[in-house]
């Protein structure tokens, strides 16, 4: 399995995929956590950066100039993910990890 999450605590711009840990305070991931009962998952963490309260921040819409990259990161997203798919977390992680979208 393969989780795909947003996270504030990386910059716009970076993803970076981890074999298992912990929430991090990301409610979704508690969740999934919870529901499967182990955290001993793959993650595929984007970020969104974090600017003013957090409330505010994941709920609110990306600033036009953030759109672009946005768009950018999801595409590297699915690359990371069809990575994962067809060569493992190890192979996606050597690859994708440390890679800064500008």
């Amino acid at each position: 399995v393969l989780v795909v999450a947003d996270d504030i605590d990386l910059p716009l711009g970076r993803v970076r995929l981890r074999r298992s840990g912990s929430a991090g305070g990301h409610n979704g991931l508690r969740d999934i956590i919870s529901t499967f009962g182990t955290n001993e998952f793959n993650r595929l963490r984007i970020g969104v950066g974090r600017t003013g309260e957090v409330m505010d921040h994941v709920l609110a819409t990306f600033k036009p100039v953030e759109q672009e990259l946005a768009g950018e990161m999801v595409a590297v997203g699915a690359d990371a993910a069809e990575r994962w798919l067809l060569d493992g977390i190890d192979e996606a992680m050597n690859a994708f990890n440390g890679v800064d979208i500008e």
